[in-house]
């Protein structure tokens, strides 16, 4: 889900910020006020940061960032060499920026420091939930259309993925599947009509040579079982997560954890 390509707001008028809105023309830009030392006094300064703070605050509002911390970021990250001597510095710098961003969300999200939310194959991937803060996104997995984009889904994905890695499942395996899931459920718009058309689905099973047996296992802890009309279930991960159920308690859950570990496809494993 974050993996989905991203889109920035360009500003309107395109003219007002001529010269450096090509890759030429951005390098050339940045190798002149860089050797001039003319930040402070170049008169196209002031337009370049008014077309990187438009440029780039539909992404900080996507990892809950106010746009001046992306304009902040891009301008320190302007003043390398690295950016004046990309191949392509504005791919450079918004795949810099975006990845700093990323970085103090998590950082903010699991309550670690930036410098670990930086690597996140140091941290456990794991968001602290706050009583009540996602209880619209139940409604929106819920609606019978999907809601514009997956933003608000972000946390969901993310702790979902973080509990299967804890419990031995490959990282791309848990990402793939998990993202597959959401999806099919926000689109579908009901847990058992999802459930039942991710039952007969093989995508999975042939993207990542997943036995079947796990691939059913990881369908019922995460959606709960699909009982009879009127038959009380117990709730999946999905649906105990969104009620505010603290990932601990969660874990906590014997029967859950022993099911998702027993499940973990061991790597060669076809289905």
């Amino acid at each position: 889900m974050e993996s989905a390509n991203l889109m920035f707001d360009q500003p309107d008028d395109a003219s007002a910020a001529p010269g450096f809105t090509s890759a030429e023309g951005f390098r050339a830009f940045l190798r002149r006020v860089e050797s001039d030392g003319s930040w402070a006094t170049d008169p196209g300064v002031p337009e370049l940061l008014a077309f990187v703070r438009a440029k780039y605050e539909r992404l900080a509002r996507k990892w809950e960032r106010d746009p001046d911390d992306a304009l902040a970021i891009a301008f320190f990250i302007m003043r390398t060499e690295a950016a004046r001597e990309a191949d392509d510095p504005w791919a450079m710098l918004t795949s810099a920026v975006a990845r700093k961003l990323k970085a103090e969300a998590h950082s903010d999200w699991l309550m670690v420091s930036l410098e670990r939310a930086s690597h996140p194959a140091q941290i456990e991937h794991e968001r602290p939930v706050r009583a009540g803060a996602y209880e619209h996104i139940l409604d929106r997995l819920v609606a019978p259309e999907a809601p514009e984009g997956e933003d608000d889904a972000q946390w969901l994905s993310f702790t979902l993925t973080g509990i299967l890695i804890g419990l031995s499942w490959p990282r791309a395996v848990a990402e793939g599947c998990v993202d597959y899931i959401l999806d099919r459920v926000i689109r579908s718009g009901r847990r058992e009509a999802a459930a039942d058309a991710l039952r007969r689905d093989i995508t999975m099973l042939a993207l990542y040579q997943l036995p079947r047996a796990s691939w059913l296992v990881l369908l019922r802890e995460l959606l709960g079982p699909i009982g009879r009309p009127g038959q009380v279930v117990r709730r999946g991960v999905i649906a105990r997560l969104l009620l505010d159920e603290p990932v601990p308690e969660l874990l906590a859950d014997d029967r859950l954890v022993l099911s998702l570990h027993e499940a973990a496809p061991i790597q060669g494993q076809r289905s």
